[in-house]
């Protein structure tokens, strides 16, 4: 490029900022070549253009750190990405920050080889930047300062956060080692955490739905090196909503399609379920049950396996597994008013709630009866008396919803604590003396035609957590 041209940013609605050369300007109209192979003249008004530099347009794919860029701008750090993003470098550095773009698809770029190349990276190599550095510098910065870590990542839904925090937690595993395979465990827990935690939505087919806080923990091992000794995962603000209603084009938590799909026929007879998602109200809203490339059946498989590897009992399994099926017999109750503001189960239901509490192990007069009133507390003066009201079939409705979300809270929470017993090594309990790297994967943002509270909730959390952790 020669020098003497005036280059300049073209704004555009699909691709923000294009870059160009100026060939005229005559009063507010600027003619000018946009820098692409057809050398595309276009007018533009002179309140579209911004001035740009032409090394930063020129050296896109050689700009590996954008602390480098002649003009650090935002038209700038678009292109650059956008260029490395076309040429299969979806990393790209801003000074200790890293910018991950979600290629969907295979580049091969954390194979047993690619995780020796940077494991062996020295100061001078020039390996283009990875997600395998942030972790490696989180180590490296362990080791030296002997204060803890934390790495944040954050970004819209469907940008790789989920794989990213995989990848970090499988490079450390790879380079430190652990006592008793503690590394392996901890690895075990993502099938477990990804199908009770994670759903498809319209940007993400394996979108986290809950936030979490991974903390390994490190110490100095017999060659005086550093080894992970176990880990703890703290968990926030699960998307509960969605047990009960979702977007056409969306689905439920995974969980509830991978035990139809997978539960053998002596399962599915004993906890009343069927293969077909249709035959449940939680879930017969969705357009579209299956996910391209993904087979449930497959990963119901992997996640017993995963309990198993977690150590997890034949009857705590089955505790898990009773309990989602419980929930889609709970969405399955339809009530009928007999009276005003009066209701019972509908007698067509009544299967659903014999199963529902059978699984849940409570009587099925105790379900109906807990759902179609409510009980109230009356503080006095001496004694509390109680009092009931019975409720209408539309609030006996909003009252299950409530209680199959409730339930399914409660068993993420208690999985989540079955997880941390299983992973945080012999002790059960943080090593004392212990440093940690803690893995910080929050929330995507979305944005709807009709955002949810909880969706506001996310969001919220996402930007106050991400500006806390950038501020400290």
């Amino acid at each position: 490029m020669l020098s003497d041209k005036e280059y300049v940013w073209v704004k555009d609605e699909d691709e923000a900022y294009l870059p160009a050369i100026v060939i005229s300007r005559e009063g507010d109209a600027v003619d000018v070549e946009l820098v692409d192979p057809d050398r595309t003249l276009i007018q533009v008004s002179s309140k579209q253009i911004l001035s740009a530099c032409p090394d930063t347009i020129s050296r896109a794919l050689e700009l590996n750190d954008l602390v480098s860029l002649p003009d650090l701008a935002e038209a700038g750090i678009l292109h650059v990405t956008r260029e490395r993003f076309y040429g299969n470098q979806i990393y790209t550095l801003v000074g200790t920050m890293l910018i991950a773009i979600n290629p969907f698809q295979d580049l091969d770029l954390y194979s047993r080889q690619q995780v020796e190349k940077y494991k062996r990276r020295g100061e001078e190599d020039t390996l283009p930047p990875h997600v395998f550095d942030i972790a490696r510098d989180a180590y490296n910065q362990l080791s030296s300062s002997k204060k803890d870590q934390s790495i944040v990542i954050s970004g819209e839904s469907g940008a790789g956060k989920t794989e990213a925090t995989k990848q970090c937690l499988q490079f450390l595993a790879e380079i430190t080692g652990s006592e008793s395979n503690i590394e392996q465990r901890i690895l075990s827990a993502n099938p477990i955490l990804e199908a009770f935690g994670n759903a498809k939505t319209v940007r993400n087919n394996n979108s986290s739905r809950f936030g979490k806080y991974l903390s390994l923990f490190f110490k100095l091992g017999e060659n005086s090196k550093l080894t992970i000794v176990g880990a703890q995962t703290t968990n926030y603000l699960l998307e509960k909503v969605r047990v009960v209603k979702q977007a056409p084009n969306e689905r439920n938590y995974h969980i509830f399609f991978q035990l139809l799909r997978g539960a053998s026929e002596d399962q599915a007879q004993e906890l009343g379920i069927t293969h077909d998602p249709k035959d449940f109200a939680y879930l017969n809203k969705v357009l579209d049950f299956e996910i391209k490339g993904v087979s449930d059946a497959e990963d119901f498989v992997e996640l017993e396996s995963a309990f198993r590897r977690l150590e997890f009992t034949e009857n705590e399994i089955s505790f898990v597994i009773s309990t989602v099926a419980a929930i889609l017999h709970l969405g399955n109750l339809r009530f009928q008013d007999t009276g005003d503001r009066s209701s019972k189960v509908a007698d067509l239901s009544k299967a659903s709630l014999n199963f529902a509490s059978s699984l849940l192990k409570v009587s099925a007069d105790g379900i109906a009866r807990s759902l179609t009133s409510q009980v109230f507390s009356i503080p006095g003066k001496k004694t509390t008396s109680i009092s009931s009201i019975t409720l209408s079939s539309a609030e006996a409705s909003e009252k299950r919803d409530a209680m199959a979300k409730f339930l399914y809270g409660e068993l993420f929470d208690w999985l989540v604590d079955r997880m941390n017993r299983s992973v945080l090594g012999p002790g059960k309990a943080i090593p004392p003396g212990s440093s940690s790297v803690g893995v910080l994967d929050i929330f995507g943002f979305e944005a709807f035609e009709l955002n949810s509270f909880e969706q506001l909730c996310i969001n919220f959390t996402n930007e106050k957590v991400r500006t806390s952790f950038i501020m400290t």
